[in-house]
């Protein structure tokens, strides 16, 4: 084995001769200075080389004189001897040690030596003792284990009448701590736990008892250590007691939560940092873990309240909920079923009168609720900007403005609540951008409102998507076609069914003449889908009656399958978006996870994962009637549609699409919740044409 030191070495190297098959050494001019007689010729390393001769080895020095005589069966360099620079050799299965002069250190009665630590470990069978590089013996070889020391200290275990003991020694082979103990560990931030007699006690690297007691338990996990006495708990550091075993319950330093441990003493909590040292005394009935902002959360009389780490009252305990409000230096409070908001310092900024959550604004600095007289907004300072009479809902704002519902109306404010459009629509999107024009819905007429109020496209269409592309595609009268910005017809109302333009092209149906791509000039620029898709207006393939309610849907056929070409609607099994059953009339029903399966009617069933694939590479006629989720209710009605797909062994999973992914269908819901949704269906069956 190679020495792993970086060591002064002679010119000489090692020379072959192939006529005798033995080595020499010669200098840097090829001079032959140790003459050919060796079997094996190691390089010089501090002027002494390993050879081997006779099937023996020994060691030269440069001059070819034997320093160790070659009759080893086995030479080599102790490993990690970088510092001691010592070999050892092994004769008739025994090892002993040489020092680099060729001086023997320890006979040959040793099974090996090793270096850890910068310690030489001597080893006989199965015992351990430690020397040094004198050939001085620091501890007899009777240890059980063998030594490993951890800030200079190695526990150790030996054998007496017949039990062993564990103790620990240093790395010059003193006794720190006797060989007493059942069970050891490793010292850690010179501090270690002992075990005796069901006993802990505390030693430090000095060999001293910390404090002078037998614990009957200690986590030797942390630092500082938790000890229990008297079936109290402390804490015990390098000098001694940081707190004294006065507590109920152990100390988890494994779940600091921002750097703090909950303490409980007499059945009053409070809390501690990571070292021990006391932030909050025992005192309250409960106490959240985090200090945040040098404040609390406790309990008192089963109410919530905030004290600051000084002592002092920040939110008297009074209410049933008391938690940080999004993290930026406000508090949500609860009392009685209302809600309100405190700043940091303890300042109101939004009294107890919000039937919800109230809303922040960051942009605005604004808070928003509503309560059974109307909708509020308060500012940061807490004063009251505007109040909405009857608004029973107000949403965040986006570009300046938020949408607000008076008897089931929706209109919008500004940040100062004067409304801005009044509360007329059924239904109206939101302003995702200052020049965005949003859809609204009245009577169930479409149209296009600005952010002014100003109906730009009146609301006299069955339905309008939005401006895309210069355009506004739009239903009327059964027709689809395409109208500009100035309700002006671009494209007549002749279509069956239309889609917006986007980069000059557009999706459209004709009767049952053509399906596919239009440029604005009407040109058709793609195949015609029809030539692999049977409209539902095909005789082959009629409008179905469901005998379950006789409701009435268009089918198409893709492929061998014939699918409905509308959303299901049987209204036993259905839930309808917003509960209204209006919704589900148009847009069709929303189905559990469990009533799914069992929802289409006789012969027909769920697509699978791959059948809806299929469907996706031809056509597919989308209804957005959105979805339902357990934990945040109706979203995306006429945003999104999601439907579902039979995945097989009585797992369902869903697909979906919406308006900006040119009704491509995807399914990247999470399965493991899906359980929690409730989504639109498409029955299917195999077709015998």
């Amino acid at each position: 084995m190679a020495c792993s030191l970086v060591l002064c070495q002679t010119n000489l190297t090692p020379n072959y001769s192939a006529q005798k098959g033995l080595y020499g050494y010669t200098d840097g001019g090829g001079k032959l200075i140790i003459k050919h007689s060796y079997q094996e010729a190691k390089d010089f390393i501090n002027g002494v080389a390993i050879v081997k001769k006779r099937d023996k080895y020994g060691m030269i020095n440069t001059e070819g004189k034997e320093i160790i005589k070659c009759k080893y069966t086995y030479f080599y360099v102790v490993p990690k001897s970088d510092s001691l620079l010592s070999f050892c050799g092994n004769e008739r299965e025994n090892s002993g040690l040489w020092n680099k002069y060729g001086k023997q250190l320890y006979p040959c009665e040793y099974k090996r030596f090793l270096v850890k630590q910068d310690v030489l470990i001597l080893n006989k069978g199965l015992l351990y003792g430690i020397g040094d590089t004198l050939g001085n013996i620091l501890f007899p070889v009777r240890l059980e284990n063998e030594p490993y020391f951890v800030e200079g200290i190695a526990k150790a275990a030996v054998r007496e009448d017949g039990y062993q003991h564990w103790g620990y020694i240093t790395k010059k082979g003193d006794v720190l701590i006797p060989f007493k103990f059942l069970e050891t560990r490793d010292f850690k931030q010179n501090l270690v736990v002992t075990e005796y007699a069901s006993k802990f006690q505390i030693f430090n690297n000095l060999g001293k008892k910390v404090v002078d007691a037998d614990f009957e338990d200690a986590n030797d996990l942390h630092r500082p250590i938790p000890v229990k006495l008297n079936g109290k708990w402390g804490i015990v550091g390098e000098n001694g007691y940081i707190m004294p075993c006065e507590y109920d319950s152990q100390f988890n330093f494994s779940e600091p939560v921002k750097g703090t441990i909950k303490i409980v003493k007499n059945n009053k909590y409070g809390l501690i940092d990571n070292t021990g040292k006391i932030l909050v005394p025992c005192k309250y009935e409960n106490i959240n873990q985090a200090i945040i902002n040098g404040r609390f959360v406790y309990w008192k009389n089963k109410k919530m309240g905030i004290d600051n780490v000084n002592g002092e009252t920040i939110i008297p305990p009074e209410y049933d909920m008391v938690t940080d409000l999004w993290n930026l230096n406000m508090i949500l409070v609860k009392k009685d079923n209302k809600y309100g908001v405190y700043n940091i310092s303890g300042k109101i900024i939004c009294p107890l009168i919000s039937n919800t959550e109230p809303k922040y604004e960051a942009a605005e600095k604004l808070l928003l609720g509503n309560n059974e007289t109307g909708a509020f907004i308060f500012d940061f300072n807490g004063n009251l900007v505007a109040k909405i009479e009857g608004a029973t809902e107000i949403n965040q704002f986006q570009n300046g403005l938020a949408k607000i519902t008076i008897e089931n109306l929706s209109g919008f404010v500004n940040n100062k609540g004067i409304v801005v459009i009044p509360c007329k629509y059924n239904s109206i999107e939101a302003f995702s951008s200052p020049d965005y024009l949003a859809r609204a819905e009245r009577n169930k007429q479409w149209g296009l409102v600005s952010q002014k109020g100003e109906e730009i496209i009146p609301c006299v269409y069955e339905y309008v998507f939005e401006l895309s592309d210069g355009l506004i595609c739009a239903e009327k009268d059964g027709k689809w076609g395409y109208i500009n910005i100035k309700n002006e017809i671009v494209i007549p109302f002749k279509y069956s069914k239309a889609y917006s333009f986007s980069d000059g092209e557009a999706e459209i149906v004709d009767g049952t003449e053509f399906h596919g791509k239009i440029d604005k000039n009407e040109k058709r620029i793609s195949e015609n889908y029809f030539d692999k898709v049977v409209p539902a207006s095909n005789p082959d393939f009629p409008t179905f009656i469901d005998p379950r309610d006789n409701t009435a849907y268009k089918t198409i056929k893709v492929g061998k399958l014939i699918w409905f070409d509308q959303n299901l609607n049987y209204k036993p099994k259905t839930h309808s978006y917003d509960n209204n059953e209006e919704n589900s009339n148009y847009y069709g029903g929303l189905y559990s996870y469990t009533e799914a399966p069992k929802a289409c009617p006789a012969g027909w069933r769920l697509p699978t994962d791959s059948e809806w694939k299929y469907m996706n590479q031809y056509t597919f006629h989308p209804q957005y009637g959105g979805l339902f989720n357990a934990n945040y209710g109706y979203k995306y009605l006429l945003e999104s549609g999601a439907w579902w797909q039979d995945m097989g062994n009585n797992i369902l999973d869903g697909v979906y699409t919406n308006h900006d992914s040119g009704m491509e269908l995807k399914s990247d819901f999470d399965i493991t919740y899906m359980k929690n949704y409730c989504l639109s269906i498409r029955c299917v069956k195999s077709s015998s044409k």
